[in-house]
């Protein structure tokens, strides 16, 4: 599900090995979710500030223009303990990986740009943790991963709001004592010391990674289910009960955001091949992603059940992506799943235990979710920049036009082209883009098509001969020599 598994969020709210996310729009995010919040959620997301300065001033006799000032201090004081939390994640990678490139603007306000930092300090302005409500995700590189180096890094934003604690204390038992009333200086320390303590205590999971010295938990917008196969008698592709877990998981990514989802399952048609049944959707203005997602998906898989479709014996396979748009405005193709290549029937070969090659003709297509960035891909003899040269290229190489513009399409166009196992035509395909033609030449469909069947019909001669056994190394497998000599 990762291109890149070596990033984490912030420990505010969740330390996780997320997949990074290229630069949101929380103005346009708002939009959407700001109509669905309830007006004590509207109320701690932009005035609670305003609404503690005033009631300092009630107990102080203040003016109005020290409420202001007091709340200002207030949004301050945040800001700065959310860059203190990045800040100490930063050192601390910095002094474990000993590689001080990684102080750096970028890393030190966890990704978040600073005008958008700079935001909450308005009167009445979205404030609060990262990923809360609309605000924008907070994520660092975590570098190297291994256990001992994640504890410390993990602990590093905990221990400098202990620091800045400590000495906030200090500075605001001098200021307290020095008189009666309380300065706007002390009021500015104490917004420092509940802000700080806050976050510390909102890090629940840096702490599960001191602990354990992983980052297990995916916040990406990705969420799956696994089960055995059901057998309550109901028609519906995915039991009740898959539902509810749906639901219940559903609810959880929504805080990472809900502009957009799609869900799919596997299972069997009526030939008795492996298929997808999936449905897309954006979401409404005011509208609620997890219900309204699982409305259209239900219709989807009832049509597919009277279709002839039937639960995979296997056991329940399914899986749900929610997008919150980083490139542009949402919309269903750009929502996961990602799929390239549309389902095609082939011959598909594999080696029985009985030493024998069976071949049968099955349904091949690759469905991906996935977040992240898929910038460059290491291939025909030098990086290739994605967006402009092998996006391109995977129109013609599987001469099939692009169905989106998110970097997840183009992983699927490459699982199109690497996964060959047993397939005559993939594996001609890809031997031939990747050993004799120049890159961005590409053969025909009807030149692909004619190598195959020269190929499988020599590899049907060879295989007639006899069984071909499944230990055996290539130079025991002289017909294998000779299919390609």
């Amino acid at each position: 599900m990762d291109a890149d598994p070596k990033t984490y969020r912030s420990g505010q709210g969740d330390y996780s090995l997320i997949q990074r996310s290229t630069g949101s729009d929380p103005g346009h995010f708002a939009q959407l979710q700001h109509a669905d919040m309830s007006w004590q959620k509207r109320w701690l997301l932009h005035g609670l500030p305003e609404t503690l300065a005033l009631l300092l001033a009630v107990a102080s006799t203040h003016s109005l223009l020290s409420v202001l000032i007091a709340s200002l201090l207030l949004r301050l004081a945040w800001v700065a303990a959310e860059v203190i939390h990045g800040t100490g994640h930063t050192l601390a990678r910095a002094l474990v990986d000993r590689n001080p490139r990684v102080i750096c603007l970028e890393n030190l306000l966890e990704h978040r740009s600073a005008v958008q930092m700079a935001k909450a300090l308005l009167p009445l302005a979205a404030i609060g943790p990262a990923g809360w409500g609309y605000l924008p995700e907070a994520w660092l590189d975590v570098g190297d991963p291994a256990p001992w180096k994640l504890r410390l890094k993990a602990s590093g934003g905990i221990l400098l709001h202990g620091a800045v604690l400590a000495v906030a204390l200090v500075a605001l038992a001098q200021l307290t004592g020095s008189g009666p009333g309380i300065p706007l200086a002390a009021e500015g320390l104490l917004g420092l010391i509940l802000s700080n303590l806050w976050l510390a205590l909102a890090s629940r999971s840096d702490l599960q990674a001191v602990l354990s010295g992983q980052g297990t938990r995916l916040y990406c917008g990705n969420f799956g289910l696994v089960a055995s196969p059901h057998s309550s008698g109901e028609m519906d592709l995915l039991s009740s009960r898959a539902v509810q877990i749906f639901h219940r998981m559903g609810r959880e990514t929504e805080l990472r955001g809900a502009q957009a989802g799609g869900g799919l399952v596997m299972t069997l048609n009526r030939q008795g091949d492996n298929c997808f049944v999936g449905h897309k959707i954006v979401n409404a203005k005011r509208g609620d992603l997890t219900p309204s997602l699982e409305a259209g998906f239900r219709r989807r898989r009832r049509r597919a059940r009277h279709g002839g479709f039937r639960p995979h014996p296997a056991g329940l396979m399914a899986c749900w992506h929610y997008r919150f748009g980083t490139s542009g405005p949402p919309a269903v193709r750009e929502t996961h799943w990602q799929e390239w290549s549309p389902a095609r029937r082939c011959r598909l070969w594999r080696l029985g235990e009985d030493g024998l090659w069976h071949g049968s003709w099955q349904t091949v297509h690759h469905r991906v979710t996935h977040n992240g960035d898929f910038e460059t891909y290491e291939g025909f003899g030098s990086p290739l920049d994605v967006a402009s040269s092998l996006g391109p290229w995977l129109d013609q190489a599987l001469h099939q036009p692009s169905p989106a513009v998110v970097d997840s399409a183009r992983i699927a166009g490459m699982m199109d082209l690497l996964i060959c196992q047993g397939d005559w035509y993939a594996a001609v395909r890809w031997a031939f883009l990747s050993t004799l033609a120049a890159f961005p030449h590409t053969p025909s469909a009807e030149a692909l098509e004619r190598w195959t069947r020269h190929f499988e019909g020599a590899f049907l001669a060879q295989v007639k001969e006899g069984p071909a056994p499944a230990l055996a190394g290539p130079m025991e497998r002289g017909w294998i020599l000779r299919l390609t000599e």
